[in-house]
């Protein structure tokens, strides 16, 4: 006998879900808000279960990628990806793989009020994220494998001399510093 359905809250995303005969369905961070999307759902009526060939959710997706950087890639790996690829999921919670086009990644890093290399980093993650899904055979195609990410900007910083000397203080090697590169 399953179990019944109901909304539980995901830690590490930061958001509620819920899953409905076998599906995990993203419902949103506020509680509130996340209780009336699933109550909605379950208003609704009964779908025919959808065949294996059915397009799966970019959130599923998503969330199969997380799994295996998590298990395989180091623990900061793991934030880097989880933090960028939560923003495209809370965009998009229901985007199915078949209605997904490279204007979704587009309009998501243009809304985003970084630098270009940010940008670039976010489209990276998602982009990374559908690759190792088609690697691993669970997509034909990744919908925006050629994409054309952002630039990555130029950093134009240049430190005094002062600076120098301060960083180079926390330096324990004294055979570390290239006096060659002294100011």
């Amino acid at each position: 006998m399953s179990r019944e359905s109901k909304p539980w809250f995901w830690k590490q995303r930061k958001s509620w879900y819920c899953t409905i005969r076998g599906e995990r369905i993203p419902l949103g961070a506020d509680r509130n808000e996340a209780f009336q999307a699933f109550h909605a759902r379950m208003a609704e009526p009964v779908k025919p279960a959808p065949k294996p060939s059915d397009s799966p959710f970019v959130a599923a997706l998503v969330d199969r990628f997380l799994d295996h950087v998590q298990k395989n890639l180091a623990p900061d790996t793991y934030v880097w990806y989880q933090s960028r690829l939560q923003c495209f999921v809370t965009r998009y919670p229901d985007l199915v793989l078949d209605e997904m086009k490279p204007f979704h990644v587009q309009e998501w890093i243009d809304d985003i009020d970084q630098s270009a290399g940010t940008k670039r980093n976010y489209a990276r993650s998602i982009q990374r994220c559908l690759a190792w899904c088609e690697e691993m055979g669970h997509i034909e195609r990744s919908p925006i494998g050629k994409f054309k990410k952002p630039g990555g900007g130029k950093r134009d910083k240049v430190i005094s001399p002062a600076e120098y000397e301060k960083i180079l203080s926390f330096v324990r090697n004294d055979g570390f510093p290239d006096d060659s590169a002294r100011p």
